[in-house]
């Protein structure tokens, strides 16, 4: 399984942030509060994608990011990976990246 968590880089406060693997029947991961700047805690994500749905709130108000057409996408092997989320004008933006062993520390 992949371990995920988020980094904020949209220059904002975020007060949750949730990620939605794909699959209907897969509960969102609650990454909880992300300050600017800071990275969330690892979770454990099955089936992580480089896109998903993404839903943020915070001093800004509430974003969304869905992703339209997954198809193609093959899961990502077990690993550890960031989520970066920004902004790109009022857009939430998401790129992914895959972290080292000794990138374990949030922050």
């Amino acid at each position: 399984m992949a371990r995920v968590r988020v980094r904020n880089d949209t220059g904002s406060r975020l007060d949750a942030v949730r990620i939605h693997p794909p699959g209907r029947e897969q509960d969102p991961v609650d990454f909880g509060p992300v300050e600017v700047g800071g990275s969330s805690d690892y979770r454990e994500v099955r089936d992580v994608r480089r896109f998903a749905r993404v839903e943020v709130s915070g001093p800004g108000g509430d974003r969304a990011l869905q992703p339209f057409d997954l198809v193609g996408e093959e899961a990502l092997p077990p690993g550890r990976y960031t989520y970066r989320l920004g902004l790109a004008g009022d857009r939430l933006t998401l790129d992914l990246e895959a972290d080292r062993e000794a990138d374990d520390a949030p922050g």
